[in-house]
Order: C-alpha cells, then structure tokens, then sequence
C-alpha cells in the first residue's frame, strides 16, 4: 500500500472519530457565548449589521474577530432556524482540516503513521473535540496553530538547506497576524514559534555571539506579526480596556494563577494520553539526548513552557487567563510528543506498537470524556457549573431548547412566561426569539428581581413556567414573583426539569 493511501485511510478514520466525538454536542443547543457571539457580533437579528462593525466592536472578550468574521458572512448563507449542527458548521470544518494539517503536512517529519497517530489523538482527546465545534474562535485558532507548527519546521528545514524562505516567512507573519486577531491572548502562540526557531537555528550560540542576530532575524516576522495583531487592540482604547477588567473579572471567579495553571497542564496530560509515555520515557534515555529530534523536542517544549509563565506572569494575579486561552499551544506540545516518539528505536515505532497506540488512545479518550460528563451532570445537578477543560456544564444540554419547542407548539409562548436561572436567559431568550416569540417573555433572576410581579394582570395571574436545575432553585424563583397557585415538576430533562402550575 502506498504511503499516499495510507495517510489517506488515517486521516478518513481519525475524521470519522472526530465527527462521531463532536456529533451529540454539535447538535445540541447553543450556549450562552455562542448565542452572545452570534447576536452581539455577526449580525443575527440585525439584518443591518457591518462586516466592518465587527473589527470596531469590542464590548466583550467574547468578540474573537476574525471568527466573528467568519460567521457572519455564514450567517448571510444559512439561516437562524437552521440546525445547530449547521449554524456550527464553519468550526466543525476548522476542526477537520486540523486533523488534514496533521496527517498531511507534519508527515513530512514524522512519517505517515506516526503523524496519522497524531491525528487520532487530536481527534479522541477529551478536550480537542469539546472546543473545535463550538461558535467560537478555540477551533479557528487551533488550525492556525497546526499550521504555524508545519511553516517553522518548513522554515527550519529551508535555512538548513539555504533555499529561499520568502514564501515561508510571509505565512508566518500572517498566520502569526491572525492568532491575536481571532484572541489577544494567542499572541503568545507565535512568541513562542519565534522562539523555537531562533533556538534551533543556531543552538548553543551565545546570546550576543556572531550569530545570534542571524538566530533573532529568522523569528523577526513572526514576531512582527503578532506585535501588529496584538497591537490592533489598541486602537480600541476604552472597549479593550474594559472587555479586559470584565473577562478578568470573571475568570477570577473562577481561578487563581496556581489553579489555572495546574488545569492547563493536567488537560494536556489528558489530551496527550498515551503519547506521555514517549515523551517521558524520551528523558530517561541518554542515548536520546543528542539526537536531532531529541533536542528539537526540548527546544519545542521549553518554548512552550517560557510563553505559558509569559502569558500568566504578565496577566498578574487579578487578570489571571482562563485555562482555554492555552489550547493555542495544543498542537505545538502535541507535535513536541510526536517528534519524542519519533527518536525512540524502531522497536517501539513498528506498525503494530502504533496501531496498539492508536487502539488505546481511542478508548482512553473516549472513556475519560465519558467519566468526566458523568461527573459534570451530577456537579450540574448539585447546583455548580463546572466549565473547564474536561468538563463544560452546556455540554450536550437540550434543556432550553426542549423547553421552548414544547411551549411553542403548545401555543403558550405568547400567553406564558419563562422563569430561568441567569445562567440560563441568554439561551432560553435566544429560542424564543429564533421560534417568533418575544423574548420578553423570558425572565431571568435578574430581570425579575428589577419586577418581581410583573406577571400579575387585571384579569388574574399569568402562566409562570420555571426552568431550572433544583426544585430550591424553582421555588426561589417563584417565591420571588409570589407567584400564589401551587406548582409541580411537569417534565424532567437530563440537565434542567421544567416545572408549572398544576
């Protein structure tokens, strides 16, 4: 079989794990960021919204440009009553030509099947698939990533080689343009493939050596490019300044720089799985230590691992990054794994050890993803909403949607209201507005803390629908619009039960 085929029959395997993964995600409800990015930025229910608006509006961090971008000319495609599988199609397709990057392009230095292994990794990582199908910019910014990681080890191979490296440097300062255009926070990315070539270009060399310049000088237009992305925000003055303190002030809720940090590094573990293997057992080897792709594996991780402490150090303990600001770096550590695996001895890189690997890594990413939805409803079902890496408390949730559909063809959207947490009004809003209802029939906490008795009419009270994930949580809000007729839990669903008069 030629390698060609090969490559071809990993990558349609490692596409149809992908599409298996993120399929009863995919066609779930929106979540609240995705319904923000959609209405806020790319233009739904705004027939009249700018493409050009989007690059001038930045109120929340939620507005990752350049996937704003995107989705609004889909939006201009497909309409807002379309399946969420469909509206969610652009990032499904990032995601897939993700897994093409890795299986196509990074054979070229690790070989067909290790680099078709990469892509089953990706594709059954625990984390991976939970972010590249969402309206957002994690799947746009993962592809660059991918892609970043084939043009300096292009770069590299064409400076060894002294041929021309015009074409090459001119996609690396775009791409690296592009990484803090989708999210500021991915200015590191490039940083850290800047760093990456300049070490390998001249390793050893001292930092004020002869050639030391000749190593700056190869990472410069990198560089470059993400200082004039990044520096892009600036122009947005006060916006910027306050999406910042917000999105600060929201991860601070949830983390601390420590916490943060040990997160990211455990969802890599997890996202690496069997591939920790090689790249551990790699630093025990000495014979391993002066291997080319030994030492290209330390230069890669340890760029890494300078760029991460960047991003957090320069943040401080009040702004500190949410862990989802690292899967930029995703690609990069995986391709640092690979190249581990790639300088062990032919005995562990056999046909039939790979396909072993591949057997394990498939069940070990799907068992983990299982353990930790499990582990997610029950927290959701316990009142949290845990939303990290592993675990995102929208994962898969119908409730919202189901909810609406069922009052909307009950003919009682318009005659009733909604009572939701104010987690859950921005989705519960959106399907009203998407079935032809006011959204105004929707209340959310805060919106009936503001009116608590809004429901009452000359004629007798409303129809007050709850929705929520305890019933404490539904008598609260009931309690709070003295809502006088008594109530029951008219329909239990796998995330929220939905509760009515009797």
């Amino acid at each position: 079989m030629t390698s060609r085929k090969v490559s071809w029959i990993g990558f349609i395997f490692a596409l149809m794990l992908y599409v298996a993964r993120v399929l009863p995600w995919a066609t779930a409800q929106l979540w609240q960021d995705e319904v923000f990015t959609l209405y806020h930025y790319c233009g739904a229910f705004h027939p009249n919204a700018t493409l050009g608006a989007i690059f001038r509006s930045y109120t929340m961090a939620n507005n990752h440009i350049l996937s704003s971008v995107v989705y609004w000319l889909w939006l201009r495609v497909v309409p807002l009553t379309a399946p969420e599988i469909l509206l969610r199609l652009p990032s499904l397709l990032f995601g897939a030509l993700t897994l093409a990057v890795i299986v196509f392009w990074w054979r070229k230095w690790l070989g067909n099947r290790i680099a078709i292994l990469g892509a089953i990794v990706f594709a059954a990582s625990p984390v991976f698939p939970a972010f590249a199908y969402q309206i957002r910019g994690y799947s746009l910014s993962m592809l660059l990533a991918a892609i970043g990681v084939a043009l300096a080890a292009t770069l590299l191979e064409q400076l060894q080689n002294k041929t021309s490296t015009w074409c090459t440097q001119i996609a690396l300062f775009l791409t690296s343009l592009a990484q803090p255009l989708v999210m500021p926070s991915a200015a590191v990315f490039p940083a850290a493939i800047a760093s990456w070539i300049a070490v390998e270009r001249y390793p050893g060399c001292n930092f004020l050596g002869k050639n030391s310049q000749r190593a700056i000088v190869a990472g410069v237009p990198t560089m470059l490019g993400a200082l004039l992305g990044f520096a892009y925000y600036l122009t947005l003055g006060e916006q910027f300044r306050i999406a910042r303190l917000d999105a600060a002030g929201i991860s601070a809720d949830w983390w601390t720089t420590s916490s943060s940090c040990l997160h990211v590094l455990l969802a890599l573990a997890v996202h690496l799985g069997v591939l920790m293997l090689p790249l551990v057992i790699s630093r025990f080897s000495r014979d391993l230590w002066r291997t080319p792709l030994f030492n290209r594996s330390n230069i890669i991780l340890i760029s890494w691992i300078g760029m991460e402490f960047l991003m957090y150090g320069v943040a401080g303990r009040q702004a500190v990054p949410f862990p989802r600001n690292s899967l930029v770096f995703f690609p990069l550590v995986t391709f640092a794994a690979l190249l581990s695996l790639c300088a062990l001895p032919r005995r562990f890189r056999c046909s039939k050890v790979l396909l072993g690997t591949a057997v394990v890594a498939v069940f070990l990413g799907i068992g983990i993803t299982s353990w930790q939805d499990r582990t997610c409803l029950k927290m959701v079902r316990a009142g949290d909403i845990p939303q990290d890496l592993l675990k995102q408390q929208y994962r898969g949730d119908d409730s919202m949607r189901t909810i609406a559909r069922n009052l909307h063809e009950a003919d009682l959207c318009d005659s009733s209201c909604l009572l939701v947490s104010d987690n859950d009004g921005t989705v519960a809003k959106w399907y009203y507005k998407v079935l032809g209802h006011s959204p105004k029939q929707v209340r959310d906490r805060t919106d009936l803390m503001r009116n608590p008795q809004f429901w009452w009419q000359p004629d007798g009270p409303s129809v007050l629908f709850v929705a929520s994930r305890l019933r404490p949580e539904a008598d609260q809000l009931y309690d709070i619009a003295q809502y006088p007729l008594p109530r029951k839990c008219i329909m239990e669903l796998k995330f929220r039960d939905f509760y009515g008069p009797q």
